[in-house]
């Protein structure tokens, strides 16, 4: 899968950066959900193709809002931890 072709994939909103990705996304249905966890396989897919590693522990899920979502999403076969802070780049969010 290239790059590109990933892109295809990932219809939500996304951020490359160097060494990692942030995704965003309002979950507001099932749908919402299962197209998060659809674009984590996919980085997964293209992480693996271009034999990439993926640095697992740095994954997290973070909820804002009032609505939280119980689905646990997973990146391979670890699940990723819902937290209520989270710091990149000296930025603190915490809800």
């Amino acid at each position: 899968m290239t790059l590109s072709n990933f892109w295809l994939v990932l219809t939500l909103k996304s951020n490359f950066f160097a060494d990692g990705v942030k995704i965003c996304v309002k979950i507001v249905n099932i749908t919402d959900s299962s197209a998060l966890q659809k674009a984590l396989s996919a980085l997964v897919a293209w992480a693996d193709e271009w034999q990439l590693s993926i640095s697992i522990y740095k994954y997290c899920v973070l909820h804002i809002g009032k609505v939280t979502v119980t689905r646990q999403f997973h990146i391979k076969d670890s699940p990723l931890p819902v937290v209520s802070s989270y710091c990149d780049l000296g930025i603190t969010i915490t809800i």
